[in-house]
């Protein structure tokens, strides 16, 4: 096979692949509107605080808030490989999120409209201080399904105004799909 038959096999084969693999990008906001990312006040209650000495207690009571910030999908997820998502952890294990841009969804998987079947749990913390539980994704509107996945390396910084964690679609049952990963800030009042 010569190089212009090659070339021409291959261009026929992109022109029928368009989509395949790689990046897909769809059109969203204007890059001159972007979504606002400023952190929105925490809203915990000062009074549920818990003692200094209870790591647990504080990495829960610093986990539940209102959240802005950005979710890192792993290489080559589509149709976007970072996003603007807002999400409320509730005290109570119950959770609201939702995806700044169209056509997504916070958790990449599920509904972004309220349900009460989307509930999370910090089960405890390993030795490095990073926390981990499971969280549950509803799929109201199209299955109806509710999945859990996992959070995992949750981390809380010492003024409670900065977490970031890991989300895993454990239902997948596929061991090798990487995490998403979540760097979110709220402004303590």
């Amino acid at each position: 096979m010569d190089l212009r038959s090659f070339l021409s096999i291959a261009a026929a084969a992109a022109f029928f692949c368009v989509g395949c693999g790689g990046k897909v990008v769809i059109d969203r906001e204007s890059p001159d509107d972007p979504p606002d990312l400023t952190p929105p006040p925490c809203g915990r209650d000062p009074l549920a605080e818990p003692a200094p000495d209870d790591a647990l207690g504080l990495l829960r009571y610093g986990f539940a808030a209102k959240w802005r910030g950005m979710a890192k999908t792993p290489p080559g997820w589509v149709p976007y490989d970072e996003y603007p998502v807002e999400i409320t952890f509730d005290a109570l294990g119950r959770y609201e999120a939702k995806c700044l841009f169209e056509n997504c969804a916070a958790f990449y998987y599920g509904t972004s409209s309220p349900v009460p079947e989307q509930t999370y749990e910090i089960f405890g913390i390993l030795v490095d201080g990073s926390g981990f539980g499971p969280i549950r994704i509803s799929f109201a509107g199209t299955s109806g399904s509710v999945e859990s996945g996992g959070l995992s390396d949750i981390r809380v910084s010492e003024d409670l105004a900065h977490l970031t964690f890991l989300f895993s679609p454990s239902w997948t049952s596929n061991d090798h799909v990487e995490p998403i990963k979540y760097d979110l800030r709220c402004a303590p009042e």
